[in-house]
């Protein structure tokens, strides 16, 4: 009767330290452009002081550590120098209770990665001098099987938090930070194309509020599941209304004034209507009492 005790005892407890042993708030958020690729770690796990982890970057081909993963946290981060498969390893170990695990993310570098350009231009619709409008477009997936190829494009608003960074951060803060910030805040997408063929490639949009906004482009193929992203940083000026897709336009100059008539007069006279002729075409009928 003892032993069944004992037995009964030990199973629970085992149960209890297993059931400690979760690890499914554990994430591997993978980020890759050109041969540079990011990763973000995430979970509660990470807050956890009994949580210990490392992470390391196996070459495939040859089962070796590879050297250039850059430990940083928990946002490693590596430049490929060639291409082929790699293994992104992470190993928790939680010393309380003794359990630990590993969960692995592979990347498939190629080549023509690096051919993935993004080319753009602001350009104007109304004012020459107020850059209202974006027309760009992303190149064509370098392999010949083309069907495993899909394109998209986002362009985000920026919000206050955004917005009120300092300049220094808006134009040399890392991608890392600015991708983050688009994971964040998916309900600031404005413009949004996803296609396999060519119509995602391009964009040609009018920006309707003044600010930062963050153009994101994406390749990605589905037959080995990889992609790569392109980020852009676009400050749009306050010439673009708030609100609407309308531009600012100058107040117009007063360049004459006529009598019913149609003769120039140098001064308004009272008692008298009088049209007023403006610069940009229009007229207005004016009566001084």
């Amino acid at each position: 009767m003892k032993k069944t005790i004992l037995l009964l005892v030990l199973l629970v407890s085992l149960a209890t330290v297993n059931a400690k042993c979760t690890w499914a708030s554990v994430s591997i958020k993978q980020m890759g452009s050109k041969n540079y690729y990011l990763w973000f770690l995430r979970g509660d796990v990470f807050k956890d002081t009994c949580v210990k982890y490392d992470y390391n970057l196996i070459d495939l081909s040859n089962g070796k550590e590879s050297p250039y993963l850059m430990k940083q946290g928990t946002e490693p981060y590596v430049y490929f120098r060639s291409k082929g498969k790699y293994r992104f390893n992470l190993k928790l170990t939680n010393k309380c209770t003794g359990c630990d695990t590993i969960i692995y993310s592979d990347v498939l570098t190629y080549d023509y990665f690096t051919q993935c350009q993004f080319s753009y231009q602001l350009g104007s619709t109304y004012d020459p001098k107020c850059k209202d409008s974006i027309a760009g477009q992303m190149t064509k997936s370098v392999p010949k099987t083309d069907y495993c190829w899909t394109y998209m494009m986002k362009l985000y608003l920026g919000d206050a938090k955004l917005n009120n960074i300092l300049d220094s951060q808006w134009v040399h803060g890392t991608d890392s930070a600015i991708w983050e910030w688009t994971s964040r805040n998916q309900n600031c997408i404005v413009y949004s194309k996803l296609d396999s063929l060519d119509a995602a490639r391009f964009i040609n949009y009018k920006f309707t509020k003044p600010g930062r906004y963050v153009l994101v482009s994406y390749w990605m193929n589905w037959c080995f599941n990889i992609d790569t992203i392109m980020l852009r940083r676009l400050t749009i000026d306050p010439c673009v209304t708030l609100g609407t897709s309308e531009i600012k336009k100058p107040e117009p100059k007063l360049i004459g004034i006529y009598d019913m008539l149609g003769r120039p007069v140098k001064h308004i006279r009272k008692e008298e209507i009088m049209i007023l002729l403006y610069d940009d075409g229009s007229t207005k009928k004016i009566f001084q009492e």
